[in-house]
């Protein structure tokens, strides 16, 4: 319904080059922008938007389409393998994966997971890497710390189960989890649940007490053509509710 020639067709030209997708989300329907961050700048100029275009955009979308609208800030996956190589010259081995999500063009959420997390460990790498984002004038508001060898699950493992499942519900998700997680119980599940709807990561749909994750976190579940990836195993677990 809204493509991206639809937006480019009611957006100034001089915006084109920087809008790199346009998805609508039908839960809730907003319209939903792509902008990478590598074309954000502080003053008008071409191939570039400003934090001030970007609000005007937002208006005059949502005036046109009577929808609302979203921009998502997405990070350049140059800038987060770099700053992952960077870390690694440190800590090597201890650090697993980054990744870097944007709430707007100059603020970063970071989710960190490492082999075996400790507050030496922490504090070196949260130190190192507001040193490095600031350096390139990003702010780092919140780090998620990954606990690979956790006895609950993470933010990563919650949201790919949802990727692969969804729609889900508590008492399933609960069910899923718990095959893997044995200290797992449904209070501590349903506020992880709540504490990833307000960051945006997760829709809940009350009607059907459902959840399913947003764009936001599509951008941060690794994905990759492997058989464990999450997209084959979304597609296998469609398979099996079809049969």
């Amino acid at each position: 319904m809204f493509t991206k020639q639809l937006i480019l067709e009611n957006t100034p030209k001089e915006l084109h080059a920087c809008i790199s997708n346009v998805r609508y989300r039908d839960a809730d329907e907003t319209i939903l922008i792509f902008i990478n961050k590598r074309h954000i700048s502080n003053t008008k100029k071409k191939n570039y938007i400003s934090e001030r275009q970007i609000r005007r955009l937002i208006v005059n979308l949502k005036d046109i389409f009577s929808k609302e609208v979203e921009v998502i800030f997405q990070s350049d996956i140059e800038i987060e393998e770099s700053l992952k190589s960077l870390l690694k010259l440190k800590y090597g081995d201890d650090l697993l994966s980054l990744f870097i999500s944007f709430k707007n063009h100059n603020t970063a959420h970071a989710w960190i997971e490492v082999t075996e997390l400790n507050e030496i460990l922490k504090e070196g790498l949260e130190k190192k890497l507001k040193i490095l984002l600031d350096e390139l004038s990003i702010y780092l508001e919140e780090i998620e710390w990954i606990d690979a060898f956790s006895k609950m699950p993470n933010t990563m493992a919650i949201l790919r189960y949802i990727k692969i499942h969804q729609p889900v519900n508590l008492s399933f998700l609960m069910r899923e989890l718990s095959t893997r997680y044995e200290n797992l119980n449904e209070k501590w599940l349903s506020k992880e649940l709540d504490k990833l709807r307000k960051s945006n990561l997760l829709i809940w749909d009350k009607k059907q007490e459902k959840y399913c994750i947003t764009e936001k976190s599509l951008g941060l579940i690794p994905s990759t053509v492997s058989a464990n990836s999450s997209d084959v195993e979304r597609v296998l677990a469609l398979g099996k509710k079809t049969w």
